[in-house]
């Protein structure tokens, strides 16, 4: 058996020989080499795995590399440069993500990273350093497979049939990776080349969506609010990244916010959000989801909007974070339609003013549409990761910080990850880390609440802060940029923790907000928050409670549920949501941060 394969390859490497002669011997060996150093320098995750799982990624390994060189050897360009393109973005996207989180990626974290396509143009000017050497092993393989030689029979024949051949050949790592998927949940893929597995990640994505067909209808509010108007005004302010021990609100060294001792200014100490990530608290609290069967009433519910509007109130989308029209978070021109008046700023207003100028936008709206009852959702720019670039310079109160470069404005030179760096130098990263999201915390809470409370009556308005999620500082010394999004057992309780403050000068309401927070101080949820709103709205209670998806309100007693969040929420194909706690561990000191005290974080902030 040894012998008849020996003398089968010796007959492949003679054919191949031939047609590629004998001269062009050394390009071939160059050409293999810049191929084999494009697979192993973009796929640098070593996940642990028993030996059948070797065995099935090992096997699975061998077919893709087969496929690649094939493409590299393909005669026809067109085929070839398609095929190209294809594993070259494929091995940039997967190996980025594995530098920058330091995690494999899967097919729930692109179906995150799909949603989040928007903060892309905020993101990627940080992680350019980063994404330096995938993109030196991404150049190395666009060239290696498209310079010569090409044998002259890889990709010769013109037929339907052979073309078809071909191309089943390439996509046979696609589709027994996209198997696995199926047969695993759509688990169990570190390992795979990353030049197949992301396509087969879409492939079945794509698939599900084509299954599940349309999305359901929406229906209708079927409550009826009441005449009276608890409140003329209800305006939620939903700040981004806000890590809720980091606010003076909730700790003693904790950065100004501007509310800390206000009469008119309740707060509920840390609350837990409804996930970990951006898309998924914005959207499910725009759509009022519960805890059991989210997924299915993210398409099914009234939005906030519909409540709104059917309660008398005209409805303002103030959003900071995009510009020109253009949407986020998974809301699309159906939800749209509910909005009166959707305000965005210019796109060359710069980060670090963003907040600043929402709130003079904010403040001409309730100026201008005096006489009116409004409903606002205001998205703040808020402390999104990176935190450079969010602040003024001058404004850098807390010091050292991560530094400013041509890599855009929000990039830090130093090592790309925090475990690269050596012992003395990991401290000074996370404090610079840290001082860099406090500065940028500070700036855009404190400086957003001067401009929007000077003056204000709030006689007849409730103002509803809070945080679509929280932040990890790693301030324990773990590896990582990864301050939220983290998936499932990944996720740290800091991720979820957030903070949640009423504004009234109502002093009616104002008596039972302080009583409901000094009982549930630390012990809300985001998820409470939606049904609550709905009473200030004027929606009789008794028919808010009959509803059955929503959670008890905020002046119900807590729960112990109150204390999770989802960190793995668009599951399918059988997978199970995953909830993740806010409780810290015990003996955590709640505080806004402190790097672990070290000689080099001692002397970086001197």
């Amino acid at each position: 058996m040894i012998a008849k394969v020996k003398v089968r390859l010796e007959e492949l490497r003679a054919k191949l020989q031939g047609e590629l002669g004998g001269a062009n011997r050394a390009l071939v060996v160059v050409k293999i080499a810049g191929v084999l150093a494009f697979l192993l320098g973009t796929n640098t995750a070593r996940p642990r795995m028993g030996l059948v799982a070797w065995a099935i990624v090992g096997t699975i390994w061998v077919i893709g590399v087969v496929a690649v060189l094939h493409i590299a050897f393909f005669g026809r360009i067109v085929g070839r440069l398609v095929w190209t393109a294809m594993l070259v973005t494929a091995a940039f996207v997967g190996a980025s993500f594995h530098v920058i989180f330091d995690l494999a990626l899967n097919m729930f974290d692109l179906d995150k990273m799909l949603g989040n396509v928007g903060d892309a143009n905020t993101v990627l000017p940080f992680y350019a350093p980063m994404l330096v050497a995938p993109a030196t092993f991404c150049a190395i393989g666009l060239v290696a497979m498209n310079m010569p030689p090409f044998a002259k029979s890889v990709g010769a024949r013109v037929d339907v049939k052979g073309r078809a051949l071909h191309a089943l050949g390439q996509a046979t790592p696609i589709f027994v990776i996209a198997l696995v998927l199926l047969l695993k949940r759509g688990e169990a893929t570190n390992g795979f080349a990353v030049q197949h597995s992301l396509w087969s990640f879409a492939l079945v994505l794509a698939g599900e969506r084509a299954v599940q067909g349309a999305k359901p209808a929406r229906a209708e509010v079927t409550m009826t609010p009441s005449a009276k108007r608890p409140f003329k005004n209800v305006i939620v302010v939903m700040d981004e990244s806000g890590r809720g021990a980091s606010l003076d609100l909730n700790s003693e060294d904790g950065v100004e916010s501007g509310l800390k001792g206000r009469p008119d200014a309740v707060s509920f100490g840390v609350m837990c959000s409804i996930a970990n990530c951006s898309y998924e608290s914005n959207v499910s609290f725009r759509f009022g989801v519960g805890r059991e069967g989210y997924l299915e009433q993210l398409y099914a519910n009234p939005s906030m909007w519909a409540y709104a509007k059917k309660a008398g109130y005209a409805t303002y989308y103030l959003d900071a974070q995009r510009w020109d029209g253009r949407l986020q978070s998974g809301m699309d021109a159906k939800e749209l339609e509910l909005v009166d008046h959707h305000i965005q700023l210019g796109a060359s207003v710069l980060a670090e003013e963003r907040d600043v100028k929402l709130a003079e936008l904010l403040r001409k709206v309730l100026r201008d549409r005096a006489g009116e009852p409004t409903f606002m959702y205001v998205q703040k720019m808020g402390s999104h990761f990176p935190y450079e670039g969010k602040y003024p310079a001058d404004q850098a109160v807390a010091k050292p910080t991560m530094e400013r470069t041509y890599f855009g404005t929000e990039a830090d030179p130093r090592p790309s990850r925090m475990k690269q760096a050596s012992e003395d130098k990991a401290p000074d990263i996370r404090l610079r880390f840290k001082n860099s999201y406090d500065n940028s915390l500070r700036w855009n809470t404190k400086r957003f609440f001067e401009i929007v409370l000077d003056g204000l009556d709030l006689s007849e308005t409730l103002i509803v802060f809070m945080a679509d999620h929280g932040q990890d500082l790693h301030q324990d010394g773990r590896a990582g940029f990864n301050t939220h999004c983290s998936t499932g057992s990944d996720a740290h309780p800091d991720e979820g923790r957030t903070f949640f403050v009423l504004l009234t000068r109502d002093q009616e309401k104002l008596a039972a907000f302080r009583e409901t927070a000094a009982s549930h101080y630390d012990k809300t949820s985001q998820f409470s928050v939606f049904p609550s709103m709905l009473e200030w709205m004027g929606y009789p209670r008794e028919q808010i409670a009959a509803t059955p998806h929503f959670d008890p309100p905020l002046d119900a007693p807590p729960a112990p549920e109150n204390r999770r969040f989802i960190s793995k929420y668009f599951v399918r194909l059988g997978a199970k949501t995953i909830w993740s706690t806010c409780e810290l561990p015990a003996g955590t000191k709640v505080s806004s941060g402190a790097a672990p005290s070290s000689p080099a974080a001692t002397s970086a902030a001197r």
